[in-house]
């Protein structure tokens, strides 16, 4: 008897493990990072997707189609092209930033979360701002309206992406800088 209903409690998980749909990783945005590269932020928009790839202790930034991405920004040797920003505002909102460079034309990746004091507290944000030159003319804001891949400590990752040395990695804004804003 014993031996019947077990048999019978094991067919039975069987059978509702064998009808129940697996359970699925977090859905990730589609990404433009490669094998060994590790996606901090990923989200796709209208014209393409934007990824910010880490790995070989580099960052990298690229933008377009998954199949073949039409640019390419990677962190040079001296760092000087990748900057890393933080803004805290009223009310407990928060924003980070990577910006890379390529020569006058800035591609900054953000991540926000809003504040108490804004119209949407508590909700999060992400999303790609183009700057030719200084910000606050002419910029051009992809905002992130699909569902964005962002590593848990995105930031912080980009911050020790050279493990082990102090003087190598991206910078941090100029403290009161034309970057040290809200984008």
């Amino acid at each position: 008897m014993k031996l019947r209903l077990a048999a019978l409690l094991l067919f039975g998980v069987l059978v509702l493990s064998a009808s129940a749909k697996p359970k699925r990783l977090a859905d990730r945005a589609p990404s433009l990072c490669e094998q060994g590269e590790e996606t901090l932020y990923s989200c796709p928009f209208a014209r393409g997707t934007g990824s910010v790839c880490m790995g070989g202790g580099r960052l990298r930034y690229r933008f377009g189609n998954p199949n073949k991405p039409n640019f390419e920004i990677t962190s040079t040797a001296d760092w000087s092209n990748v900057h890393l920003g933080s803004v805290s505002g009223g009310g407990g909102g928060h924003e980070d930033h990577i910006r890379f460079t390529n020569r006058e034309t800035h591609y900054v990746v953000f991540v926000m979360d809003e504040g108490s004091l804004m119209d949407h507290p508590g909700r999060r944000r992400s999303g790609i701002a183009v700057v030719q030159g200084v910000p606050g003319k002419g910029d051009k804001y992809l905002d992130c309206r699909a569902h964005a891949t962002i590593a848990p400590n995105w930031d912080g990752k980009a911050n020790g992406v050279v493990s082990g040395r102090q003087d190598e990695g991206p910078e941090y804004e100029e403290p009161d800088g034309p970057f040290d804003i809200w984008f």
